[in-house]
């Protein structure tokens, strides 16, 4: 396998960056966004189940495919989730 090019991302800086949402505020029924992050395109997570370290729930991908997913607190891209709020319109 080949080595990852560290121009374009550097995962030791991105795990530095404090949580844009903090895991306590995560809520249960609430979509969040996750932003394209190192091998992952976006995507959005409706949340159905949290424990103390994990939130559980269907991702919908970029492309509209779903699937079901478990994301762990200390992973790369909790610290990117962001709640998904609706457009407004002028």
């Amino acid at each position: 396998m080949a080595a990852i090019d560290n121009e374009l991302y550097d995962y030791a800086r991105m795990t530095k960056i404090e949580p844009l949402t903090k895991f306590e505020d995560i809520e249960v029924g609430a979509t969040y966004h996750i932003p394209p992050i190192i091998i992952y395109d976006r995507r959005d997570i409706k949340v159905e189940k949290k424990d103390w370290n994990t939130i559980s729930g269907t991702v919908t991908h970029n492309d509209g495919s779903q699937s079901t997913t478990t994301l762990y607190k200390a992973e790369l891209s909790m610290r990117y989730l962001v709640k998904k709020l609706p457009i407004k319109k002028n």
